[in-house]
C-alpha cells in the first residue's frame, strides 16, 4: 500500500451513459480527426500568461509625466542651471527607447485646461526647458487622482506614471487601495519603480496632519521619484523586462541606484508538464489476470512520457508489455505516436493521447481502460506549501448524435445546418477517477519526493460491462498555495519619513510609503493574521484525451 501524506477521499465521478462502443469497427460512432483543439477548456494561469506576448514587438502604452511646479527642481542643478541629475535624465532616456519599441503616447499637465493632454511635441527633449512645468492650480484634486479616481485610466494599456507620490488631499494609502482594486476588477498587475534623484527648488508636500494643506519649502539634495506601472499582466511582464534591460544599459543597476516592487511575489515558480508526468507500465494479459485475482503487487514501476511528440519512448504495445512491471497498471490503452495531428491548428500546450485497445486475449469482462500516473511535486514536504487536486472532464458535441441541426432563418424559414464540433463538459460520462499525495513511486528524485498519483478509469455498469466512451478529454489540475514570510524591504525604512516630526523629512522623503508598499504590494497576496503571505498558483494542467480512434 501506497505511504501518503494525506489521503483523499476517491472522487467518482458517476453518469448516465451516453457515448457507448458500437460494434468492433475503430472509427465507428462518426467521430473523426482532427479533433477540435482544446485551448478553449485550458485555464490559463497568470504566470503563463504573463509571458504571452513574448514573441510581439508592440506593447500599447501611455506614460503620464507629471510636469507640475513641485517635480521642476528634478531638472536643476546646484547652481540652478539645467542640468538634470545624470541618473534621472538616463531613465527619461530609456523611456524614449521603449518608445521605439512601443505604440507610445504622452500625456502631461496642460497649463490652462489643468488635466492630462496628449503632448505633441518631444518630451525627451523639453522636459528640462523653460516652460515646460506648469502650475496646478486645483486644491480638491491631483494628477494622481484624476488618473485613478476621476477614471482617467484605461486598464487595457501599459500606464506608466512619473510622480513624487506627495498630493494634496490624497492619503497614499487610499491611492494604494484604489490602485489595488484596479488590479482585481481588471485582472492588471502593479509595479513601481523608486529612485533617488538631485532636487534643487522649492516643492510642496501635504501636511501630515491635514493633507489638505501643503508645505512649502525649498530642497537641495536627493528627493524620491516614483514610476508607476499598471496594466494587463502580459504587457507589464515585458515592459518591467524590456525597460530593466535598458536602465542596465545606461549603468543603472537594480538595487543600487533604484529598487522595485511588484504586486506578484517572487515564490518558486517550478512547473510540471505532460513531460514531468510518470505513468505506470502498460499491462499484458498475465499481469491484469494477476491484479483481478489480487496477486499483483501495488508498489515501484513508472515510465516518463516523454520525446518531442509526448509518446516517443512509449510507441508501440510490445515495448509497454516488456517494460512491465508488478505494479498498479495501466491497462488497454496504447500512446499515439504524433499527437498533433489528432488535434485542428497548434496545440496550445503538451497533451498525453492513448487510443483504447483490448490486450490480445482479454475477455470483455476485463476490456474496461485504466490510466494510472504521478504527477511529481516540487516542494512536496515543504511544511509551508499545499497541493490541491481538481479535474474535468470534456467530450465532443455532436459527435454521436445528428451532426446537422435545423436552425430557422430571418424569413422563417427552416434549414438544416453542420453542428459546431467543440469540447463541452460532459454532464453524461462514467468515469471513476481517484487521486493521493503519495510519498512512493518508481523514478522519485531527491528534489521531487513526493507525487499526486491519479488513477482513472471505467466505471462499470452494475452487470459488470464497462461501455467505453468514444473520446474523453481529462483536465487534471493541481494548484499550489504557498505561504511566505511577509517583510518589507530594506530599502522602503529609507524612503519613507516613518514617524519622524522633522520638518525636513517630509520633503526629502515620501509620507506613508510603508502605507503604501502594505496595501498594494502585502495585502493584495492576502497577508495572514500570523504575519504570513498566500500566494496560489496553478503548478500543473495535464490534458488526458483516451479515444479509440486509430491514428
Amino acid at each position: 500500500m501506497r505511504k501518503s501524506i494525506y489521503k483523499m477521499v476517491p472522487l467518482i465521478v458517476l453518469f448516465v451513459l451516453l457515448l457507448c462502443g458500437c460494434g468492433e469497427s475503430e472509427n465507428s460512432g462518426g467521430s473523426t480527426l482532427p479533433f477540435p483543439n482544446y485551448s478553449t477548456v485550458l485555464e490559463q494561469n497568470e504566470d503563463t500568461s504573463a509571458y504571452a506576448w513574448a514573441g510581439e514587438a508592440v506593447i500599447p502604452a501611455r506614460i503620464y509625466f507629471d510636469n507640475t511646479g513641485s517635480m521642476e527642481g528634478f531638472t536643476f542643478d546646484e547652481n540652478f542651471g539645467r542640468s538634470p541629475d545624470p541618473s534621472y535624465l538616463a531613465l527619461i532616456r530609456c523611456l524614449r527607447d521603449m518608445s521605439r519599441l512601443q505604440d507610445a503616447v504622452y500625456y502631461t499637465i496642460d497649463r490652462y485646461q489643468q488635466r492630462w493632454v496628449e503632448y505633441e511635441g518631444s518630451v525627451y527633449q523639453d522636459f528640462a526647458s523653460d516652460g515646460f512645468h506648469v502650475g496646478w492650480n486645483e486644491t480638491e484634486a491631483g494628477p494622481l487622482t484624476s488618473l485613478f479616481f476621476e477614471g482617467g485610466l484605461d486598464a487595457g494599456y501599459v500606464n506608466v506614471i512619473l510622480t513624487d507620490l506627495a498630493e494634496q488631499n490624497l492619503n497614499n494609502t487610499k491611492l494604494a487601495q484604489q490602485i489595488q482594486k484596479l488590479c482585481e476588477e481588471e485582472d492588471c498587475a502593479a509595479e513601481l519603480f523608486v529612485f533617488s534623484f538631485e532636487f534643487h527648488g522649492n516643492t510642496q508636500v501635504p501636511n501630515p496632519d491635514q493633507i489638505s494643506n501643503m508645505l512649502d519649502e525649498r530642497v537641495d539634495g536627493k528627493r524620491p521619484y516614483y514610476m508607476l506601472i499598471t496594466g494587463p499582466k502580459q504587457y507589464v511582464a515585458k515592459y518591467r523586462t524590456e525597460l530593466t534591460e535598458l536602465l542596465a544599459g545606461q549603468q543603472l543597476t537594480e538595487g543600487k541606484d533604484y529598487f522595485t516592487a511588484t504586486s506578484r511575489l517572487s515564490v518558486n515558480e517550478v512547473k510540471a508538464d505532460v513531460t514531468d508526468v510518470v505513468f505506470e507500465p502498460f499491462a499484458d494479459y498475465e499481469e491484469m489476470k494477476e491484479l483481478y485475482s489480487g496477486k499483483g503487487k501495488t508498489s515501484g514501476g513508472g515510465k516518463k512520457y516523454g520525446g518531442k511528440n509526448n509518446a516517443e519512448d512509449l510507441s508501440t504495445e510490445e515495448t509497454l508489455q516488456a517494460e512491465s512491471t508488478n505494479t498498479r497498471p495501466s491497462k488497454n490503452l496504447i500512446p499515439y505516436n504524433n499527437v498533433s495531428q489528432l488535434f485542428e491548428g497548434t496545440l496550445p500546450t503538451q497533451i498525453a493521447a492513448f487510443q483504447y485497445r483490448k490486450a490480445e486475449g482479454v475477455p470483455e469482462k476485463m476490456g474496461d481502460w485504466e490510466l494510472n500516473f504521478y504527477v511529481p511535486l516540487s516542494d512536496g514536504k515543504n511544511p509551508n506549501i499545499t497541493y490541491t487536486c481538481d479535474y474535468r472532464i470534456y467530450r465532443l458535441s455532436g459527435e454521436n448524435e445528428d451532426s446537422t441541426q435545423e436552425i430557422e432563418t430571418e424569413e422563417g424559414m427552416k434549414q438544416k445546418e453542420e453542428k459546431l464540433r467543440e469540447w463541452v463538459a460532459d454532464g453524461n460520462s462514467r468515469v471513476e477517477i481517484m487521486q493521493e499525495i503519495t510519498e512512493e513511486y518508481e523514478g522519485a528524485m531527491p528534489e521531487y519526493p513526493t507525487a499526486v498519483f491519479f488513477s482513472c478509469k471505467d466505471k462499470p455498469t452494475e452487470k459488470g460491462h464497462s461501455p467505453r466512451e468514444k473520446e474523453i478529454l481529462i483536465i487534471f489540475k493541481i494548484m499550489k498555495e504557498e505561504r511566505v514570510p511577509y517583510e518589507r524591504p530594506e530599502w522602503l525604512s529609507r524612503f519613507d519619513t516613518s514617524s519622524s516630526d522633522e520638518p525636513d523629512d517630509y520633503f526629502q522623503h515620501t509620507y506613508n510609503l510603508i502605507g503604501f508598499y502594505d496595501i498594494l504590494f502585502g495585502y493584495r497576496n492576502k497577508r495572514m493574521e500570523d504575519d504570513t503571505l498566500r500566494f496560489v498558483s496553478s503548478y500543473a494542467e495535464i490534458p488526458v484525451l483516451i479515444t479509440d480512434l486509430k491514428e
